[in-house]
């Protein structure tokens, strides 16, 4: 425009000076400031377009702070297995075979912490008296704020049972809502058939001590604990022909990685031998 002003050849004489100072003057004006226009409408439309990206990116973040809410995080132990995890409240637990454990990001951490459990498991449960900590398992439900304890629960027991070494637990039957209350050096027992508890004060501490050394140590016990002990860390079913002999009593170390090396040792202390067909273990009386 200023270019052609200068250098067309108008006839102007009819032409108002007014009008004609008027028109230079805006010539001049959209010299000063050429882009003012073109710059607001760029910058209009950036800041449309991060308000944009903004409520798109808001919206995201929603949705997948939703969805991990609702991821579970799963750990198990398969046969002979032995694994600890450890919880996003720095509580551990230590896992025995065929044993899983299941915790819901969104369910832990805020105002309770929630796991689902089932098999063989020691618990060393951090301490937190504002947010308790809770097991859902197979025909129980245990409440803790903070203490270390042993829990058994599997479908194919008769029994479930918490032993506890420190703190307090409270447990509430699945079927009767029976509520009791387990104190250090107790050990507690569900019956899944009738829902009903029973509560004693002979908890083996020493045999949780020895399942975390990953050794079985027994000092003057029944035959039929060291029985039970064996198959619960194994997962296993052991079946004694001579019941008389359930009652005898019984001192030595079972190591945890050799089941028939662990019934060898029974085997021999009492004069039998052992036959394994899959999960199921015979002691008979060895032939003359």
């Amino acid at each position: 425009m200023y270019q052609a002003w200068m250098e067309y050849d108008f006839n102007i004489t009819d032409v108002d000076d007014e009008c004609i100072s008027s028109i230079w003057q805006r010539i001049l004006s959209r010299i000063a400031h050429p882009n003012i226009t073109t710059a607001m409408k760029c910058i209009v439309g950036l800041a449309a377009a991060s308000i944009i990206l903004l409520i798109g990116f808001s919206i995201y973040y929603h949705s997948e702070l939703q969805r991990i809410k609702k991821e579970q995080i799963i750990a198990y132990t398969r046969m002979g297995e032995r694994a600890t995890t450890i919880l996003p409240d720095g509580t551990e637990v230590t896992l025995y075979n065929n044993s899983k454990l299941i915790h819901t990001i969104g369910d832990y951490n805020e105002s309770e912490r929630h796991i689902e459990f089932s098999g063989i498991g020691y618990f060393a449960v951090t301490k937190d008296n504002h947010r308790p900590f809770l097991i859902d398992t197979y025909g129980l439900k245990v409440k803790v704020t903070g203490t270390k304890f042993m829990l058994k629960s599997c479908k194919n027991r008769e029994y479930g049972e918490l032993l506890l070494t420190q703190g307090s637990v409270e447990l509430e039957s699945a079927l009767t809502h029976q509520k009791v209350k387990v104190k250090p050096g107790q050990r507690a027992l569900l019956e899944y058939r009738t829902g009903l508890f029973q509560v004693m004060s002979d908890a083996d501490t020493e045999n949780i001590d020895s399942w975390q050394s990953g050794m079985l140590s027994f000092t003057q016990k029944t035959l039929s604990t060291v029985l039970s002990t064996t198959e619960d860390y194994y997962g296993v079913k052991i079946i004694l022909e001579d019941s008389s002999l359930l009652s005898d009593r019984f001192t030595g170390t079972l190591p945890t990685n050799d089941l028939s090396q662990s019934l060898r040792i029974i085997s021999e202390a009492y004069g039998l031998r052992f036959v394994i067909n899959g999960q199921n273990v015979t002691l008979q009386k060895k032939h003359k």
